[in-house]
């Protein structure tokens, strides 16, 4: 009997340090922001989608990034650092203006686009130097359970940097790991 595969979709990785050009305070506004972005896109592609997969992925992007927001105020909070209300930036004002004018299969292709860039633009948000980069490899490496057959990313820039484990690891102890982990990593778009 085969055994199902399992798979893990990683999003932006919020529990990444924050570039160490950034103040904690603009780091959390800048989080709130972009979780506020991927609320909102999702909540208006549900409203019209009649694709499953599309319905099934916005879904999850409403429930993941309401926990990612709530762990951001957690942690900002336990570092005494001022949560401010979430507020689109003006990029992701734009891209949500783009939506509500978009309708049916072009909404659609337009969110998973949209999704793309933000996701890319998350991960230049939780960038560090590579001890942090080391660190939250290690982090991920150790979540995913070795018996999930694919780990699946929304996020171009986070698949390639995963893809980039080995390297990263290059010449040390955990290059084996970061290899045999890379060879899991999908992109959402292949696997779909």
């Amino acid at each position: 009997m085969a055994r199902p595969m399992m798979i893990a979709l990683t999003l932006s990785v919020l529990a990444a340090a924050p570039a160490l050009a950034q103040t904690p305070a603009t780091y959390v506004a800048k989080a709130g922001a972009s979780d506020l972005y991927e609320r909102t896109s999702s909540q208006l592609v549900l409203q019209s989608t009649k694709d499953a997969k599309i319905r099934d992925f916005a879904t999850m992007m409403i429930r993941d990034h309401q926990k990612s927001t709530a762990d951001v105020k957690r942690a900002a909070t336990a570092a005494r650092v001022a949560v401010p209300a979430p507020k689109l930036e003006p990029a992701q004002a734009q891209m949500v203006a783009e939506l509500r004018r978009a309708t049916g299969a072009a909404r659609d292709r337009l969110y998973v686009t949209q999704q793309r860039t933000a996701h890319q633009q998350a991960l230049a948000l939780h960038t560090g130097e590579t001890d942090m980069a080391r660190a939250q490899a290690l982090v991920n490496m150790n979540v995913f359970p070795k018996d999930v057959d694919a780990i699946v990313t929304n996020a171009a820039g986070c698949g390639s940097g995963m893809k980039e484990y080995p390297l990263l690891f290059k010449g040390t102890e955990w290059e084996a790991q970061g290899l045999e982990f890379s060879s899991r990593v999908q992109d959402i778009s292949t696997f779909l």
